[in-house]
């Protein structure tokens, strides 16, 4: 299958945080805000283990493109641009909420604080990190259970086991 590089694909805690952002900018006209809205209003919505790999979302590690200028990798992350590290990128700034939802080779058209224009095209994810049981779920160890003994024959319930009137 491949990818529609026309979108913007979002998984739905995304989604969700991005409404929650837009409703903070909403008696905004700036850029930011009418791309912010854009992306609430049109994105196509995924499960989180539904969307494909080559989507830049949250938590994703990312590379970038800038005019001839490779960018990365960054970890795009819901933090502030203040609280944000050097290795992070936040979807408080244009381009890292431009490239949020992007395909891999897809490219956005920025406006920059100057008031120029930039195309950011998403070169490559190099990693997701789908949420906070990702890296145990690809362990791949196999833990061994006991069966539970079993009643002998007859009722599971015997008058002995009756708790009372203070398990009501």
């Amino acid at each position: 299958m491949t990818m529609d590089t026309s979108s913007c694909h979002l998984t739905t805690r995304d989604h969700l945080i991005l409404e929650r952002m837009a409703t903070r900018f909403s008696h905004l006209d700036t850029f930011y805000a009418r791309m912010l809205r854009r992306k609430v209003r049109d994105s196509r919505l995924y499960l989180r283990d539904d969307i494909p790999t080559e989507v830049a979302v949250l938590n994703s590690w990312i590379s970038y493109r800038i005019g001839s200028e490779d960018f990365g990798p960054h970890q795009l992350v819901e933090l502030t641009p203040e609280d944000a590290g050097h290795a992070h990128l936040s979807v408080y700034t244009v381009r890292g909420l431009g490239l949020l939802g992007l395909a891999e080779g897809a490219s956005a058209m920025i406006e920059t604080p100057e008031g120029a224009w930039e195309t950011v095209r998403l070169t490559r994810v190099q990693h997701t990190v789908r949420g906070p049981l990702a890296e145990s779920r690809t362990g791949g160890e196999v833990v061994a259970f006991r069966t539970k003994a079993r009643p002998s024959a007859g009722s599971p319930w015997s008058p002995n086991d009756d708790p009372g009137p203070t398990a009501a």
